[in-house]
């Protein structure tokens, strides 16, 4: 889909499929293209994303994760004393073909001396909830906020989550525990609230993968592994003779 040095990274679908956003540009800028692959990359504007982590089922929003500098660790410690922003979560507003609107620039979701990254859209044609990871506890747990203006954190995981990711209805949120395996909480959820009524584990995660994706269905995952089969290794010896021949 990309070719050009710059690379292509997060790429992130619209809710019909036929348009990819993603950041390019050594990370510092943000791109569409045509997801049958048939225009050029088109450039949109600079960027200031860490990554983008979901696109709104009704095609509004663009959720980004930014980091509001890079810094040392007793610079961090300072800085939460005077409670500024470490990583933090931002609202695109796009049309639905991924273009940006000019008169609406991107704004704070979450913005608070803790991190707060990889927020993710609840299903369902106007999304109520955001799932997101957090260090609020002292460790990454897997949060939800209401959307569009979040009215407090619930938490839902409580032995350590990253990634969420919503199932089809809405009702499941699965994320990797601290203890590396995938895991599936049952969601019991009101106006304003939401209740956890139940935590499945589901499986392990290879050593070393931190990430996965869930099908639209539920039903199934991407994992990403490394390749078992075993390779044979050539080794040629006095190579230089061959040269000479």
């Amino acid at each position: 889909m990309t070719h050009d040095r710059g690379g292509g990274y997060f790429p992130q679908w619209s809710p019909d499929g036929r348009t990819l956003l993603f950041m390019g540009d050594a990370l510092s800028a943000l791109f569409r293209k045509d997801a049958a692959g048939a225009l050029a990359d088109e450039r949109l504007a600079p960027s200031l994303a860490f990554c983008l982590t979901d696109w709104s089922p009704d095609g509004h929003f663009v959720l980004e994760t930014r980091r509001s500098a890079v810094r040392r660790n007793a610079e961090l410690e300072a800085d939460a004393a005077a409670g500024a922003t470490q990583f933090d979560i931002w609202m695109l507003p796009v049309t639905s073909d991924g273009r940006l609107n000019p008169d609406a620039p991107a704004t704070p979701y979450l913005q608070t001396a803790v991190d707060e990254s990889l927020g993710r859209f609840s299903p369902g044609p106007k999304p109520r909830w955001v799932a997101y990871q957090s260090n609020e506890s002292g460790r990454s747990e897997v949060y939800v906020q209401t959307f569009p203006q979040p009215r407090g954190p619930h938490r839902i995981s409580t032995n350590g989550g990253t990634v969420p990711q919503w199932g089809p209805d809405g009702r499941e949120l699965f994320y990797r525990s601290g203890a590396g395996k995938v895991e599936v909480a049952s969601l019991r959820l009101g106006a304003d609230s939401i209740e956890v009524a139940g935590v499945r584990e589901l499986f392990t995660l290879p050593q070393g993968v931190t990430d996965f994706a869930v099908a639209p269905d539920g039903r199934r995952f991407l994992v990403p592994v490394t390749d078992p089969t075993p390779r044979p290794l050539t080794v040629v010896v006095n190579w230089p003779a061959m040269l000479r021949d």
